[in-house]
């Protein structure tokens, strides 16, 4: 894996935003705050093949990510309508996010401006909006295993004893 120079601080609050969902409203960071541990997912869009996968392995292991007390938030350049349709061909059970101008993606990760897309990317932040992981890479193939990730938020839950109450 090739990872990119990171954008984010370890421990640092991740920056706050609102974008629109797919779930027809707007979604904000600061609502999940003292709520939800966040997967926060940067993928080129509903035309890669390799991003419609990793979005459907979320799906098929959302279960474990509610136990977790996890919400994932998959953020693209691309547009509300293309994003409302693959969610429901997909049948997502999380919102997938749109940043067409790439104003949230700058913030977190790297923007291909001559794709105006995304570089795949992938943040994991406690319910207080701390980040505990991230990982920039060149293509989404070489984002983390699922495995992986499932780690950082059990880590993370065992880090606040009155969570698992």
């Amino acid at each position: 894996m090739q990872s990119l120079k990171p954008q984010l601080r370890i421990h640092e609050l991740v920056p706050l935003f609102m974008l629109p969902s797919s779930q027809g409203r707007e979604v904000k960071l600061w609502d999940y705050k003292m709520r939800k541990n966040l997967i926060i997912l940067f993928y080129h869009g509903g035309e890669c093949s390799w991003c419609r996968e990793e979005l459907k392995m979320f799906a098929e292991n959302y279960g474990e990510l509610v136990e977790l007390e996890t919400e994932i938030l998959a953020i693209s350049s691309g547009g509300l309508d293309r994003s409302r349709s693959l969610s429901v061909e997909l049948a997502l059970p999380y919102p997938l996010l749109s940043d067409p101008e790439g104003r949230v993606i700058e913030k977190y990760t790297y923007w291909r401006q001559n794709k105006k897309a995304a570089v795949p990317s992938i943040f994991v932040t406690d319910r207080y909006g701390a980040l505990y992981y991230e990982c920039i890479v060149k293509e989404i193939t070489e984002l983390p295993e699922r495995a992986e990730i499932l780690s950082w938020l059990n880590f993370i839950q065992s880090q606040c004893p009155e969570c698992s109450i």
